[in-house]
């Protein structure tokens, strides 16, 4: 396996927590911007009353565990692309639109296309969208496995998973329309990543990809941390 962490200089790893990355994110955002983020949540929380797009667990602490796991991404996003230039994104898995919708939020050049498959969940990006007046994201009801074709029309910049399936498995799914330029980020919860990482070391040498960045984003176990791999160029 090809390993190549990069420590970006502007982080203090050791001290890096989502916390301080959503105050040091949203002190650059326009008020336009933070006022979106405060509305998609409040949406998000009373469209899961009635129809379940996330976890009830997860509603408690809606802001901690989805506005701010999504923020985290910004920082990384900054250090390996250019703000003022298009970027093509996939966000696999997408749910409730997370984190597309908030990367589309954060970065209105971009445009993102949201995979989920369930009906429903498409069904809310779709509202949302309305609600917002965002036009830089497309909400797709399908399956992964069914897009190969989507190869070599578009290209893709960025791969998003948070809660998809484990590392493993979305090495399979994203190999089919990946690219060398692309570069796929997942969220992993950090209590069972040693045991995601084991069980993923084959797929990562077959289908020659390289881990470029292995950074925790929270300090505890219950946390996240972010996994970027991109094709080796071996």
């Amino acid at each position: 396996m090809f390993i190549n962490v990069y420590l970006i200089k502007s982080f203090k790893i050791k001290k890096y927590s989502n916390t301080r990355i959503y105050s040091n994110i949203c002190s650059k955002m326009s008020m336009k911007k933070n006022y979106k983020l405060i509305l998609y949540s409040e949406n998000s929380i009373m469209f899961n009353l009635y129809t379940n797009v996330m976890s009830l667990k997860t509603t408690k602490n809606y802001f901690r565990k989805h506005i701010l796991d999504s923020l985290s991404l910004v920082p990384f996003i900054n250090s390996f692309y250019l703000r003022n230039t298009e970027c093509n994104i996939i966000d696999i898995g997408s749910g409730s639109g997370i984190p597309g919708i908030i990367i589309s939020i954060s970065f209105l050049n971009f445009f993102s296309i949201l995979i989920d498959s369930v009906m429903k969940k498409t069904v809310f990006q779709k509202k949302i969208k309305n609600i917002l007046y965002l036009k830089n994201f497309f909400p797709l009801c399908a399956r992964i496995e069914k897009l190969k074709t989507i190869k070599g029309k578009i290209q893709i910049n960025f791969i998003f998973s948070r809660a998809f399936s484990d590392l493993k498995s979305s090495i399979l799914y994203i190999s089919d329309f990946d690219e060398k330029i692309t570069k796929s980020l997942f969220l992993k919860k950090i209590e069972s990543s040693n045991k995601e990482f084991s069980s993923s070391l084959a797929n990562l040498n077959d289908f020659k990809y390289k881990i470029k960045v292995l950074v925790k984003i929270d300090k505890k176990s219950k946390g996240r941390m972010l996994v970027m791999i991109e094709k080796s160029n071996l």
